[in-house]
């Protein structure tokens, strides 16, 4: 008797052990489990951030006048336009006549309206010679590339939420860390934007609708039998597309004198630099 149960209480402890070591390897397993989930979902977020779309607004700027340049921050840049007060930076590459800082003030917040529809306007060519004309003064630093002018719609985009756009604002939400303003440029760009996108881009849309009208006669109601109508029918529409675009494609326009507050006479950049 003694010998079972000494046999028996073994018996037990050895089965009591096996048990213990089996609950702590569970629990091990289950940690370790916890632990490789963790690691993937971070991973899957770190990736997320590395490889979606990053927005940055520009925070230093390069600005280019008469062939010199200096770098600011945008809250420099930012403090000139509001308060006029000229950082030493910007200072010495303007130089020393008051009269050019203030008329580059000017420029920087004047607004040049916009199309209500401007999703649909810089799709087309007119919204395309638009971008070209202002990628001339806000640039980036990288050179021109199709990416540089789709980072120019994007910010022309963020910043025509109310129909209006200026220089300043689109700095402000430029997709980059760094951007290139040609103060140089500025008062021709300003010009020839706002009278393309006010005035010379709507007669352009009646333009090509009239034309539509006169050119492409889509009068179908004696249309003939057979396949050979509507391959002619295909023909001419594409024909008269391509006449319209080319009819309504936007030209060069001549620039006007700034439109200035009317508390303000400034004279225009290239008379102060004479």
């Amino acid at each position: 008797m003694t010998f079972r149960k000494i046999a028996k209480t073994q018996s037990a402890k050895t089965q009591s052990a096996k048990t213990q070591s089996a609950k702590t390897q569970s629990a091990k397993t289950q940690s370790a489990a916890l632990a490789l989930r963790s690691l993937v979902v971070s991973s899957l977020v770190l990736g997320a951030a590395a490889w979606g779309p990053r927005v940055h607004a520009a925070e230093q700027i390069f600005l280019n006048y008469q062939g010199s340049e200096v770098s600011v921050g945008r809250q420099e840049l930012e403090s000139f336009t509001e308060t006029g007060i000229l950082p030493e930076s910007i200072q010495d590459l303007l130089g020393t006549d008051a009269q050019v800082p203030a008329a580059i003030r000017t420029l920087l917040i004047q607004e040049i309206r916009v199309p209500k529809f401007l999703d649909r306007f810089l799709d087309s060519a007119t919204g395309e010679f638009a971008l070209g004309q202002l990628d001339d003064a806000i640039s980036s630093t990288t050179g021109k590339t199709e990416k540089d002018l789709l980072d120019l719609k994007s910010a022309v985009n963020l910043a025509a939420v109310d129909s209006k756009i200026s220089f300043m604002e689109l700095v402000r939400k430029y997709p980059q860390r760094t951007v290139r303003v040609n103060l140089t440029n500025l008062e021709g760009t300003y010009n020839r934007v706002s009278d393309f996108v006010e005035r010379v881009a709507p007669a352009l849309e009646i333009a090509k609708g009239f034309l539509a009208d006169i050119i492409c006669d889509c009068n179908t109601a004696a249309a003939p039998r057979g396949n050979s109508y509507a391959s002619a029918q295909s023909s001419d529409a594409a024909s008269c597309d391509q006449t319209v675009q080319a009819a309504s494609q936007p030209q060069p326009v001549q620039s006007r004198p700034l439109a200035q507050n009317p508390s303000e006479t400034l004279p225009s950049l290239r008379q102060l630099e004479q």
